[in-house]
């Protein structure tokens, strides 16, 4: 019962600690990758220009924030205008922004790692892009639908011009509707602009090129390329101006004139008319419940 002076159930014991030792080490889950002092919790998207990750401020935090991180630093300009962009909507004290901001991600964090620019955001979990949730709809979403996300794509717009920020993504990639609560988020203002100034919208998106005026390849932006490109991508929405109801149709074809000029040059001004419309249409304001049907593709659930 002894082995080299020592109880054999002593030896046993010790070398099934260091078994159990050994076991939780190669059992335990790698230690998540590290950006700057941000976490890397997964990968999200690849956008454009930058990788996006979930990341928290540690590995055992609970919340998530989004990492934009570019690919090339040729493209760190392009962040650094988000950075400014975000700051100014989250600084501004203008018209009915306290009630907006959630219309906008939150600037967190930006920094650099190896060269390359990278942005924080707050997260937008629980949102559905626009992309994607008209795939659902053979026929377009419905219009009394089109009614609020529009309503809420406008005043976003508004603040972010009363910002001095011309927004160069209303995109359907780029927009984010909370359907529950009938909330959007306006995501990716790496295409902003300050105004005014003499700058341009710098990428064109080559999926989504028809929804951009004729006046953004002559490098000329104004508040109206926004509503330009917002009443275009509405019809998207919608699955295109035959299923817009008629007491509409000449709103849309107000906003996406050729001409800049012959576009209403406010955003509050254009929600305005959007509104009464709708009342017209559908009577006093009231919620409607938007209850999204089941993707027939596997794995396209969000």
């Amino acid at each position: 019962d002894r082995f080299n002076g020592k109880p054999i159930h002593r030896r046993m014991n010790t070398a099934f600690q260091r078994l159990n030792e050994l076991h939780t080490q190669l059992s335990a889950p790698p230690p998540l990758p590290r950006i700057g002092k941000w976490s890397v919790r997964a990968p999200i998207a690849r956008g454009g220009i930058t990788d996006l990750y979930t990341v928290a401020v540690s590995d055992t935090a609970v919340e998530s924030s989004i990492l934009k991180i570019a690919r090339s630093a040729a493209d760190n300009p392009l962040l650094a205008q988000e950075a400014r962009a975000l700051k100014a909507l989250q600084t501004n004290n203008g018209t009915g922004l306290d009630t907006m901001r959630n219309r906008f991600p939150q600037l967190i964090d930006k920094f650099e790692a190896s060269g390359r620019a990278a942005n924080v955001v707050s997260g937008t979990f629980g949102c559905h892009s626009l992309d994607h949730i008209p795939s659902r709809f053979p026929n377009g979403i419905p219009f009394v639908h089109i009614v609020w996300m529009t309503n809420r794509l406008l005043s976003g717009l508004a603040v972010a011009h009363e910002t001095g920020i011309i927004y160069g993504a209303a995109l359907p990639n780029h927009l984010l509707f909370h359907l529950a609560g009938h909330g959007i988020v306006m995501v990716d203002w790496t295409c902003s602009v300050e105004f005014p100034s003499n700058g341009h919208i710098p990428l064109i998106s080559k999926r989504w090129a028809a929804h951009y005026p004729p006046e953004v390849r002559k490098k000329e932006v104004y508040c109206a390329t926004d509503l330009y490109m917002a009443a275009k991508t509405m019809l998207y929405a919608a699955g295109g101006i035959a299923n817009v109801p008629r007491r509409f149709r000449g709103w849309f074809e107000w906003m996406t004139a050729e001409s800049p000029h012959a576009r209403p040059g406010n955003a509050w001004l254009a929600q305005d008319r959007w509104r009464w419309l709708a009342k017209e249409e559908y009577g006093e304001p009231k919620f409607v419940e938007f209850n999204l049907p089941m993707s027939v593709d596997v794995g396209a659930n969000e």
